[in-house]
């Protein structure tokens, strides 16, 4: 989170993808960069959507997370869907293998961030391997790029390509 290291990085590129809710903290870490910077909409994509829809009331939810912002997100869609059961999240940024356990052996379904598996150390992926193997449910919660957002992203990407030759 230091401007500097930030300005370094992000410098090389002509383009520079957020999502809207990020725009501001790259600007405040990266000010060099701002003109660069292009918020997008992100929103869950339709199996998402369609997965926590089929979600009965009776359902105890757990959400995996590492960021409290990430539980509040799903939260919110949980509730937007019309479930109206327990959701209880869980941080998944230690190696805390047997609170885990414990934590999924109340649940019925866990719902997780993108690419988690790749987060998580071997004893929290055998952990989660067992849950599914004991008739657990995984929903991977995925965004994509809303359409209006993916418009503006393909003009500016003309437009750069434009001024380049």
């Amino acid at each position: 989170r230091e401007p500097g290291v930030a300005t370094r990085v992000l410098s090389p590129f002509d383009l520079i993808l957020t999502t809207s809710n990020h725009v501001e903290e790259l600007q405040l870490l990266a000010p060099e960069a701002a003109q660069k910077l292009v918020g997008v909409i992100v929103s869950p994509t339709q199996a998402t959507l369609i997965a926590l829809a089929r979600l009965g009331n009776n359902c105890r939810a757990g959400v995996l997370h590492q960021s409290e912002r990430f539980f509040s997100i799903i939260r919110g869609w949980l509730q937007k869907s019309g479930f109206q059961g327990e959701v209880l999240g869980f941080n998944i940024s230690g190696n805390q293998v047997e609170e885990l356990a414990d934590f999924v052996a109340g649940r019925s379904v866990l719902i997780v961030p993108p690419g988690y598996a790749a987060q998580l150390q071997s004893g929290q992926l055998k952990v989660l391997n067992r849950f599914r193997l004991d008739g657990g449910q995984l929903i991977d919660f995925e965004y994509q790029i809303e359409r209006g957002s993916l418009l503006h992203l393909e003009e500016l990407i003309r437009r750069l390509l434009k001024t380049r030759k």
